[in-house]
């Protein structure tokens, strides 16, 4: 009966963390500590294994996470991404999180580098486009793929299938598959 929800009020484009413990009949603002006093979730994804754990990704690109329906968040990751040798990914925008619903702690970030195509994985090994976390979000992978836009990103019924989906250059709007992970 629990649902979360992100959405900015008439006039401003910060966007806010609500949940409702009704099924939308009334909500609730979520603070998330240590960020500027509005809360500023851009994304909220859920444990597919754990009821009562969420994650939020707030606008300053830092990775948030609460194991009681929000009520208190621990910061695991940013501002930015950060790869496993411990630097930040630079220039890169979070376009979307989702973690792996059979393992919450394979998480994938679609991000936009098209205003730095200079960084991206074409020039630069794989620092843009899709990143792999397989500690739940606190260090992430550049996944070398060749796209420096992932809009989307989903999993298949088979538990090693990936599907990304982005602008490839030359060919326009695409969708890509992995059926390693």
């Amino acid at each position: 009966q629990v649902i979360y929800i992100t959405a900015s009020t008439a006039g401003s484009s910060a966007s806010l963390l609500y949940k409702s413990t009704n099924m939308g009949v009334t909500w609730t603002q979520l603070e998330i500590p240590n960020t500027e006093a509005f809360s500023p979730a851009v994304r909220i994804v859920a444990d597919p294994l754990v009821s009562g754990t969420i994650y939020s990704l707030t606008s300053d690109d830092e990775f948030f996470k609460s194991t009681d329906f929000g009520g208190s968040w621990t910061k695991i990751g940013g501002p930015g991404l950060t790869q496993t040798s411990g630097s930040v990914v630079p220039q890169t925008t979070i376009l979307n999180i989702k973690v792996d619903p059979r393992n919450p702690l394979i998480w994938y970030f679609g991000t936009d580098h098209n205003a730095f195509p200079e960084t991206c994985p074409l020039t630069n090994g794989g620092l843009c486009g899709l990143f792999k976390s397989t500690d739940g979000g606190a260090t992430f992978t550049g996944l070398s793929i060749p796209i420096n836009y992932v809009s989307s990103v989903s999993f298949g019924a088979v538990s090693s299938t990936v599907y990304a989906t982005g602008n490839v250059a030359g060919l326009g709007p695409t969708l890509i598959r992995s059926t390693d992970s």
